[in-house]
């Protein structure tokens, strides 16, 4: 079978498939893509999961032809999903150079998955998929990029990239695992006391292993099914502050492939669980004119409440917020009890652009009082910094930015807090509160 080759792309591949089990209507594009000479399918693989579809065939429709632009020394995914019982034979040349098959790795365990890498550009491959007893078959063609944006530097622990863990919960991704990238390394500094939680997400089976090396000869903890489906969640409570290298594997058998998403995020701070109330209290540095941090810190379904104790002097002006992006309230208490309320706050003003609280107070005598910090819906999930100080900045316009930081930066206190004037990942206001540049991009909290 001859095929003439496309001007426009170079390395193409044409995929021949042919499916089973049930009988279905003949598809929008036959008859032309019945054979390598018709009007073909033209796809090009991403990085993110494409489909195209769904396809018929039956026993006047056997085959079907799909062009896909590839590069040489990338690793490309095909698969069928559906029900029906696919086989797939990858040809290098039109004279029948087999270079991979594959019949029952794919969805279902009947679907075919091809994964490959081309030595060079510039030729046609050929997939011939076929329906095992050439029957009638309905199914959608998967195809992607096999490696994922992170590849191929996090493939050791030497080259895993350092994530942050802060007030905020990560997730990423997706990630992918095939026969040639079957490892995905992640690099955390973790302190002491602090419990963080590492899990996947997806359709496929993950394991994940953490180590306190690099090199992974000395594993902490690992887990293969912890998590939803058949994914790993990990928790872990260091004893020593140090990085720690989280190793994603996927564990079918025969390895082939996996797609998942990747989360992190802090679940119960080393203050836990003794300031779950406030005869528990923690203690809270003496406050100056410096604004001070404290944390993270977070709370969950078995930790509903943080609490701090705090030296305020009558006649001065304090002010408590939380920073991150999870949903807090607070309540200033005269009392480790917290039946004398002197405060609250849910989300400060402007309520559109923050769900943190701040609490902005003068107390009429000196002596201690209590701070009691909760998710605003008691029990979910939470991450926050405690930031604390002296209130001496007037904020004229009431917009969260006091007018000698907006005037030191803007010029005027005109910008919006809701603005992002320096097109980063951080409004102006979080700009604020984090103590960054808000006109320069490369500064930002970590």
């Amino acid at each position: 079978m001859l095929v003439q080759k496309s001007k426009l792309f170079t390395g193409c591949l044409i995929a021949l498939i042919g499916f089973a089990n049930s009988s279905f209507s003949i598809d929008r594009w036959d008859p032309d893509d019945d054979t390598a000479a018709g009007t073909m399918n033209e796809l090009v693989p991403t990085l993110t999961i494409q489909t195209n579809g769904t396809h018929s065939l039956d026993a006047s429709d056997t085959e079907d032809w799909f062009k896909l632009s590839l590069s040489g020394g990338t690793t490309y995914l095909f698969e069928a999903t559906g029900l029906s019982d696919t086989e797939g034979y990858l040809y290098s040349d039109t004279n029948g150079t087999l270079v991979a098959s594959n019949a029952d790795d794919g969805e279902e365990g009947v679907n075919f998955l091809i994964i490959y890498t081309p030595p060079s550009a510039g030729d046609y491959y050929y997939l011939k998929v076929e329906e095992w007893l050439n029957g009638d078959a309905d199914y959608v063609l998967n195809f992607k990029i096999a490696l994922d944006a992170w590849d191929s530097g996090d493939d050791t622990g030497g080259g895993a990239l350092f994530r942050p863990t802060d007030e905020f919960a990560h997730t990423e991704g997706p990630h992918s695992l095939t026969t040639t990238d079957t490892n995905d390394w992640y690099r955390f500094t973790l302190a002491s006391g602090n419990t963080y939680r590492f899990e996947s997400t997806g359709a496929w089976n993950t394991y994940g292993r953490l180590f306190s090396d690099a090199s992974g000869t000395s594993e902490v903890v690992n887990d293969d099914q912890g998590g939803d489906a058949d994914n790993f969640r990990v928790d872990y409570t260091p004893l020593v502050t140090d990085d720690y290298y989280l190793e994603v594997v996927q564990t079918n058998n025969p390895v082939e492939y996996a797609n998942y998403d990747f989360s992190y995020k802090l679940i119960e701070d080393e203050w836990d669980s003794g300031d779950d109330a406030g005869s528990g209290a923690t203690v809270l540095s003496p406050i100056d004119d410096a604004l001070r941090l404290h944390g993270p810190h977070a709370l969950s379904d078995t930790d509903t409440y943080d609490w701090y104790k705090v030296h305020l002097t009558a006649g001065q002006t304090y002010r408590f917020e939380s920073a991150g992006d999870s949903d807090t309230e607070a309540y200033l208490f005269a009392n480790s009890a917290g039946t004398v309320t002197n405060a609250y706050n849910d989300d400060f003003q402007p309520i559109e652009v923050s769900s943190n609280f701040q609490i902005i107070y003068t107390p009429n005598s000196t002596g201690n009082n209590y701070l009691r910090v909760t998710h605003s819906t008691e029990g979910n999930d939470a991450i926050y910094q405690l930031m604390y100080g002296i209130e001496n900045e007037l904020d004229g316009d009431d917009d969260g930015m006091p007018d000698a930081w907006e005037i030191q930066y803007f010029g005027s206190t005109n910008e919006l807090p809701s603005a992002n004037w320096d097109s980063d990942q951080f409004v102006n206001l979080d700009e604020y509160i984090a103590g960054t540049d808000p006109t320069n991009p490369a500064s930002f909290f970590a």
